[in-house]
């Protein structure tokens, strides 16, 4: 396995759900057929700004994978951190809390705006060179929301493993 590539982002941002990202509307004109017209939520666009913000203090690093990255030719491995105040991640008995979100909910949305940020340097980079994907959701020592992010730009999948 080789690695071209590796760089760590930090972002003190609570996530958001895949699930809150969109909101649909059915729409019945006054004539014909009704249609669903789905819009991004309010809770999204601020995320996003969030992210954009935390991504300009890091610009080097997205800059760094962008200029390495050969279309078709290298893979993405990336790895999640999720981390919650301990407050919100476990109940008062000391159990998961279940309304705390799914973990596969929460990597669609960051990596979106982690692609829209790449193809600032390259507009081929793209999600769907993501090969490998590693996630934990935790809770965090101190009263903070914060997810930390490792890419590896690789130029082979030999010794690309999960574990």
């Amino acid at each position: 396995m080789s690695s071209l590539v590796k760089e760590i982002l930090f972002l003190n941002v609570k996530p958001i759900s895949l699930n809150a990202c969109h909101r649909s509307y059915y729409r019945q004109p006054k004539s014909g057929k009704g249609f669903v017209t789905t819009i991004k939520s309010e809770q999204y666009r601020l995320f996003e700004e969030q992210l954009k913000v935390q991504f300009a203090l890091q610009m080097d690093k997205f800059a760094k994978i962008a200029n390495f990255y050969k279309n078709g030719e290298n893979f993405l491995v990336m790895s999640y951190i999720f981390k919650f105040p301990r407050n919100e991640y476990l109940t008062k008995v000391n159990k998961i809390n279940k309304r705390g979100g799914d973990l596969d909910n929460f990597i669609k949305p960051v990596n979106d705006s982690i692609f829209k940020m790449f193809r600032r340097y390259n507009k081929d980079m793209d999600d769907a060179s993501i090969v490998g994907l590693k996630a934990l959701k935790m809770p965090h020592e101190m009263d903070e929301h914060k997810i930390i992010i490792e890419m590896k730009l690789m130029d082979s999948l030999e010794g690309v493993t999960i574990y």
